[in-house]
């Protein structure tokens, strides 16, 4: 079918990608095509401006562990930001620590968007006026 056609032209794909840098993963280890749908999806989503959607995606891709859950972290909170819910942008990356890598250069990454939407979130907050 079509579909197997696909799928092994991914697998060859990956396979000659790994070869090309001395790695090859094991079967198995290789992300589900949905959980790379699933994210791909929200990007597309968040394009055309479907921004509810987006979110919906990129919550789904945190959940099912995708290989980009921590990345769809990052964009749900930018998405947040950009939708001047800030506050609730910086609660989502607090609450969802736990998927970023505990790589250097991730945690610094993270640390980074941390601070910048914490110091985001106090100036929209000093911006809105009192009623």
């Amino acid at each position: 079918s079509a579909k197997r056609r696909r799928r092994r032209a991914a697998a060859l794909q990956r396979q000659s990608m790994h070869s090309t840098v001395g790695f090859e993963a094991p079967p198995g280890l290789e992300p589900p095509e949905e959980q790379q749908d699933i994210y791909q999806a929200a990007k597309q989503a968040e394009v055309q401006q479907n921004t509810e959607e987006a979110l919906r995606l990129y919550k789904l891709a945190i959940k099912a562990q995708s290989d980009k859950a921590e990345s769809a972290v990052k964009d749900a909170a930018g998405l947040l930001h950009s939708l001047g819910r800030s506050a609730e942008g910086l609660a989502f990356l607090k609450e969802h620590e736990g998927v970023i890598s505990t790589s250097p250069t991730s945690r610094r990454a993270y640390e980074n968007l941390l601070d910048n939407f914490t110091r985001l979130w106090k100036e929209d907050f000093n911006d809105t006026p009192d009623y």
